[in-house]
């Protein structure tokens, strides 16, 4: 009927080894759950950093184009909306080209595809160092990209295409 508030403990051969109280088990049980909810709050920030990281890796995925490396479709309509929206508020010029390679299809079926990609990669990758940072080259479809120009008036944006024109064109295979 009456609680226990001391509880003798003994070794495996009865001999008394010490006494311990109830308050004893109450901290030592406390203790256990803080530790155990240290841990669980360590995971939890782990798998937190582990989703984010895996999250903004999946954003990467779905925004570049896997075999030029460059902005994709989706992207590309996203930055547009952004770049249309900004203008129609600021009153500040963008400007776009669109670049096609031309005669690729017979370069690839002549050399393969394999070749063709090298040839796509190598374009896009010349395009890219050829124009400003603020600026962005897409993945429009197969052998088309587009270039965004932003804060460019049509004379610059004439003068841009023809400087990338000129470092694709110096390109060799």
């Amino acid at each position: 009927e009456r609680r226990i508030r001391r509880l003798v403990v003994v070794d495996e051969s009865n001999k008394v080894v010490g006494v311990t109280t109830q308050t004893d088990m109450l901290r030592a049980q406390a203790f256990g759950v803080e530790q155990q909810k240290k841990l669980l709050e360590i995971r939890v920030a782990e798998r937190t950093r582990e989703l984010r990281d895996l999250n903004a890796r999946l954003e990467a995925l779905a925004s570049v184009d896997p075999l030029m490396g460059i902005g994709n479709r989706r992207a590309m309509d996203e930055e547009l909306v952004r770049v249309a929206q900004r203008t129609a508020r600021y009153k500040r010029p963008y400007s776009v080209a669109l670049v096609d390679v031309d005669f690729f299809k017979k370069f690839n079926d002549h050399y393969g595809h394999g070749i063709g990609d090298d040839a796509l990669r190598a374009i896009a990758s010349c395009i890219e160092c050829s124009i400003r940072v603020a600026d962005a080259v897409y993945r429009y479809g197969g052998e088309e990209l587009l270039i965004l120009f932003p804060e460019t008036t049509q004379r610059g944006a004439l003068t841009a295409a023809s400087h990338v024109c000129d470092a694709v064109a110096a390109l060799e295979f």
